[in-house]
C-alpha cells in the first residue's frame, strides 16, 4: 500500500484485493504481472510503482513505519485504531467497523 501512495494511487487498492476475479491462483509462480495490473486499475504511474519497489527511499520509510507499528503493538495486518485503541480483527468486516466508527464519532464529540 506504501507504494501504491508514492506511486499516486487515485483510489484504494483494498477494493481490488478482495475481488474473487484477481485473485491469485495456487499455482502463479509470477505475482508481478498481477500486482502490475492492480497498479494499472487503480490509475498508478506503473513505471514510477516499478521503480519504487527497489527505492532506498521507500525501503525506509516502510522499515520506520515496521518500527512505529512495533511501538504501538501491531501484532500483523490489517490492524485498526480508532481514537487510539486497536479494533478487534474479529470487527473488521463493515458489519463490525460501521459500530466501531460510529461509537468513536459519538465519543469524540463529547
Amino acid at each position: 500500500m506504501r507504494l501504491a501512495g508514492e506511486a499516486g494511487a487515485r483510489r484504494p487498492l483494498g477494493h481490488l484485493v478482495a475481488r474473487p476475479e484477481l485473485e491469485l491462483a495456487e499455482d502463479v509462480f509470477d505475482v508481478r504481472p498481477v500486482f502490475e495490473e492492480y497498479a494499472r486499475r487503480i490509475g498508478l504511474d506503473v513505471e514510477r510503482w516499478k521503480k519504487d519497489q527497489t527505492s532506498e527511499a521507500v525501503e525506509q520509510r516502510i522499515f520506520l513505519d515496521g518500527i512505529r507499528a512495533h511501538s504501538l503493538g501491531v501484532k500483523g495486518t490489517p490492524t485498526v485504531f480508532l481514537n487510539g485503541t486497536e479494533v478487534p480483527f474479529e470487527q473488521l468486516t463493515p458489519e463490525g467497523l460501521h459500530p466501531a466508527i460510529d461509537k468513536a464519532l459519538g465519543s469524540a464529540g463529547r
